[in-house]
């Protein structure tokens, strides 16, 4: 069925001119390895171009989005004391200014991590209990799979001793009893 449809599809293409059969001839290995060459060459250009056009692109973001920093926030300088981006460290009322919002700062952010380090404890304290109980139902589970498994053979076993009891004393338990004490 293949040769076929392969005899068809040769009959159906146009055949070339004899001449231009005869003309071509196979390149030679360095012109084969030269046109490799210049291919890879060009992909590698295209690839380094593209490359830099999106690595300027993502640096670009990462300038206008991540390593923004907001006028807003305090920055320590390097004596220690607080500045506000923008004013600079120098002396006068604006140094005095941002040493003071430094200092209402530096509470602030103490206060905010003692409550982070409070609700951190909060939140370790919770997930052990929540461990824990998940051990007690696991326990607990595996014990009512255990009772549910091994109380046919104790129902089994009770009443083979009852019967073994009644056989032995002929009245059951409470005769048992009584004729055991009879016998001492």
């Amino acid at each position: 069925m293949v040769a076929i449809f392969d005899t068809i599809l040769l009959q159906a293409l146009p055949k070339p001119p004899e001449s231009s059969v005869k003309s071509s001839r196979l390149p030679s290995d360095s012109e084969v390895r030269a046109e490799i060459a210049n291919g890879c060459d060009g992909l590698v250009e295209d690839l380094r171009r593209h490359f830099d056009q999106n690595m300027d692109k993502f640096e670009m973001y990462c300038m206008r989005n991540i390593f923004d920093v907001p006028p807003t926030l305090l920055l320590e300088d390097d004596n220690g004391g607080m500045v506000v981006e923008g004013l600079g460290s120098g002396s006068g009322a604006g140094a005095g200014e941002s040493k003071e919002a430094g200092s209402e700062g530096a509470a602030d952010e103490a206060a905010t991590d003692a409550a982070l380090a409070e609700l951190r404890d909060q939140i370790v304290a919770e997930h052990q209990a929540i461990l824990q109980e998940r051990r007690k139902r696991r326990t607990l589970k595996h014990v009512r799979r255990l009772y549910r498994k091994r109380l046919p053979q104790f129902e089994d076993a009770s009443d083979s001793i009852r019967k073994a009891t009644e056989g032995f004393c002929g009245t059951g338990p409470h005769g048992a009893a009584q004729e055991v004490e009879g016998v001492v």
